[in-house]
């Protein structure tokens, strides 16, 4: 005869998921998931850059002005998707408990029932519009000089490219399940939804 094996609960509560079980032992799982995609963030992007920077180094190129390559400054950007695809494996794993609870349900990123769905979207591009306009009056009001981040966007149109990318697609979405998903359900479950929040603010 086969052991019996456990089933995962019909009904999975985001706030409170079965992968956070028992709480101190959910708490180092969602802290040490934080600390290996900070460490994704860190380390990845350097490993793509190794090669050219070696290639620049025993080339004779000079070292000093890799801030303004446009090909290093590229790659840099470039390193990040690698960094969130293995941040989002690592994160699979501990969410589904090894596959055993479905991913999207259990950190409860599944689409909310909206009767009005296109109001509701006309209502988020408004928003968005307006605060956009906002920023630019603002920004016009009373100027300002470009950041690291202009800089780097306009170093080049595949540095343009790839940071819209992160931007508006793997950034939010691994962030979304790092900080709401796994960091604040593990944190919120023996501080408080309240110090939950305020440490997941502070990461």
């Amino acid at each position: 005869m086969q052991p019996p094996t456990s089933a995962p609960p019909a009904i999975i509560d985001p706030d409170n998921p079965p992968w956070a079980l028992p709480t101190w032992a959910g708490v180092m799982k969602a802290i040490g998931t934080w600390i290996g995609s900070v460490a994704c963030l860190l380390f990845v992007p350097l490993i793509l850059v190794l090669p050219y920077f070696i290639y620049r180094l025993t080339s004779g190129g000079q070292l000093n002005d890799l801030m303004a390559d446009k090909t290093f400054l590229f790659l840099s950007i470039l390193g990040v998707i690698p960094a969130h695809i293995l941040t989002f494996a690592v994160a699979y794993l501990i969410v589904t408990g090894g596959r055993k609870y479905p991913f999207l349900k259990t950190l409860g990123l599944e689409w909310p029932q909206i009767r009005n769905s296109w109001g509701e979207i006309a209502l988020c591009v408004f928003i968005a519009g307006l605060l956009l306009g906002i920023g630019a009056l603002i920004t016009g009001f009373f100027g300002g000089e470009k950041t690291d981040l202009d800089l780097l966007i306009e170093s080049s149109y595949p540095a343009r490219l790839a940071t819209v990318f992160l931007a508006v697609a793997t950034g939010p979405f691994i962030e979304e399940v790092i900080y709401r998903g796994i960091l604040y359900p593990a944190l919120a479950r023996p501080l408080g939804a309240v110090w939950g929040v305020v440490l997941v603010s502070i990461l």
